[in-house]
Protein backbone atom coordinates (compact mmCIF):
# COMPACT_ATOMS: atom_id res chain seq x y z
CA UNK A 1 0.00 0.00 0.00
CA UNK A 2 1.34 3.48 -1.08
CA UNK A 3 1.37 5.96 1.70
CA UNK A 4 -0.72 8.88 0.54
CA UNK A 5 1.80 12.35 0.87
CA UNK A 6 1.75 15.09 3.21
CA UNK A 7 2.54 18.57 2.82
CA UNK A 8 2.95 21.06 5.77
CA UNK A 9 1.17 17.64 7.92
CA UNK A 10 -1.91 17.90 5.43
CA UNK A 11 -3.10 15.27 3.10
CA UNK A 12 -1.81 16.05 0.01
CA UNK A 13 -2.50 15.24 -3.83
CA UNK A 14 1.22 14.47 -5.55
CA UNK A 15 1.69 14.89 -9.63
CA UNK A 16 4.69 13.01 -11.08
CA UNK A 17 5.66 14.01 -14.78
CA UNK A 18 8.17 14.09 -17.04
CA UNK A 19 8.79 17.40 -19.79
CA UNK A 20 12.29 18.60 -21.65
CA UNK A 21 14.46 20.98 -20.52
CA UNK A 22 14.58 24.02 -22.99
CA UNK A 23 17.97 25.24 -21.65
CA UNK A 24 20.12 21.39 -22.53
CA UNK A 25 16.53 19.48 -24.19
CA UNK A 26 17.11 16.82 -21.79
CA UNK A 27 14.28 15.30 -20.17
CA UNK A 28 13.23 16.25 -16.82
CA UNK A 29 11.19 14.57 -13.95
CA UNK A 30 9.08 16.40 -11.88
CA UNK A 31 6.94 15.96 -8.32
CA UNK A 32 4.21 18.16 -7.64
CA UNK A 33 2.82 18.05 -4.13
CA UNK A 34 0.24 20.06 -3.05
CA UNK A 35 -2.77 20.68 -0.34
CA UNK A 36 -5.40 23.19 0.51
CA UNK A 37 -5.36 24.16 4.35
CA UNK A 38 -8.78 23.57 5.65
CA UNK A 39 -8.97 26.58 7.54
CA UNK A 40 -7.51 28.97 5.29
CA UNK A 41 -9.09 27.34 1.76
CA UNK A 42 -5.48 28.03 0.35
CA UNK A 43 -3.75 25.76 -1.76
CA UNK A 44 0.20 25.49 -1.02
CA UNK A 45 2.19 23.24 -3.23
CA UNK A 46 6.19 22.24 -3.75
CA UNK A 47 7.69 20.76 -6.56
CA UNK A 48 10.94 18.87 -7.11
CA UNK A 49 12.59 18.96 -10.53
CA UNK A 50 15.75 16.77 -11.49
CA UNK A 51 17.31 15.03 -14.38
CA UNK A 52 15.71 11.66 -14.62
CA UNK A 53 19.05 9.80 -13.89
CA UNK A 54 19.38 11.97 -10.65
CA UNK A 55 15.72 11.97 -9.69
CA UNK A 56 15.89 8.87 -6.93
CA UNK A 57 18.92 10.86 -5.55
CA UNK A 58 17.26 13.58 -3.23
CA UNK A 59 13.58 12.43 -3.59
CA UNK A 60 13.02 11.01 -0.31
CA UNK A 61 14.65 14.23 1.57
CA UNK A 62 12.38 16.49 -0.39
CA UNK A 63 9.41 14.10 0.37
CA UNK A 64 10.54 14.25 4.43
CA UNK A 65 11.10 18.11 3.58
CA UNK A 66 7.72 18.75 2.36
CA UNK A 67 6.16 17.04 5.20
CA UNK A 68 8.07 18.78 7.50
CA UNK A 69 7.11 22.32 6.48
CA UNK A 70 4.98 24.54 9.48
CA UNK A 71 2.94 26.92 8.11
CA UNK A 72 2.13 29.62 10.63
CA UNK A 73 -0.81 31.58 9.23
CA UNK A 74 -1.85 34.66 11.40
CA UNK A 75 -3.46 38.02 10.98
CA UNK A 76 -5.16 36.39 7.76
CA UNK A 77 -9.04 38.22 6.68
CA UNK A 78 -10.24 34.42 6.18
CA UNK A 79 -14.09 33.71 5.86
CA UNK A 80 -14.16 29.96 6.23
CA UNK A 81 -16.29 28.15 3.78
CA UNK A 82 -18.47 25.36 4.99
CA UNK A 83 -19.23 24.45 1.48
CA UNK A 84 -16.03 23.61 0.91
CA UNK A 85 -14.37 19.78 2.44
CA UNK A 86 -10.55 19.26 2.04
CA UNK A 87 -11.09 15.23 2.11
CA UNK A 88 -13.33 15.85 -0.54
CA UNK A 89 -11.29 18.23 -2.84
CA UNK A 90 -8.44 15.79 -2.21
CA UNK A 91 -10.52 12.27 -3.32
CA UNK A 92 -11.50 14.50 -6.23
CA UNK A 93 -8.42 15.17 -7.33
CA UNK A 94 -7.10 11.58 -6.68
CA UNK A 95 -9.99 10.48 -8.88
CA UNK A 96 -9.02 12.29 -11.92
CA UNK A 97 -12.62 14.21 -11.36
CA UNK A 98 -10.46 17.70 -11.08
Amino acid sequence: MVTPPLLAGNPAYSLLYTHTNPDSGGMLLTQEVGTIIPETNMVYYVYYTADIANYNQFIDDVLAMADSLELHLTDLNITKSEDINILDILESLQSGEI
